[in-house]
């Protein structure tokens, strides 16, 4: 999707390089998987059939972090947000290990 909204915003004339803004989800652990996914389907209900999808897609090992975070970097990803899917405090403890790493 960047490089085809960068296409998009040079084609219909954008100044200057777009700012792009990602969003991940994530729940490292397995003892939060189940609750991560009911929380992405209630919070996420609004997009009917991408609802599930959405649910499914979030970050749930260290390892996916690190993976998704280069892809975003490979994109030239300005900006990277990362929303814990669950009410935990050791999601904060598990993203600082792949940020700070």
């Amino acid at each position: 999707m960047v490089r085809d909204f960068r296409s998009a915003y040079a084609e219909l004339g954008g100044g200057g390089e777009p700012r792009i803004v990602a969003l991940q989800y994530f729940s490292i652990g397995d003892d939060h998987a189940d609750a991560s996914v009911a929380n992405l389907r209630s919070y996420d209900a609004w997009p009917g059939d991408w609802t599930e999808g959405i649910a499914q897609s979030a970050a749930r090992s260290e390892g996916d972090l690190r993976t998704r975070q280069a892809a975003f970097e490979d994109l030239g990803v300005d900006e990277f947000i990362r929303d814990p899917s669950v009410a935990a405090l050791d999601q904060v403890d598990h993203l600082a290990d792949v940020v700070l790493a």
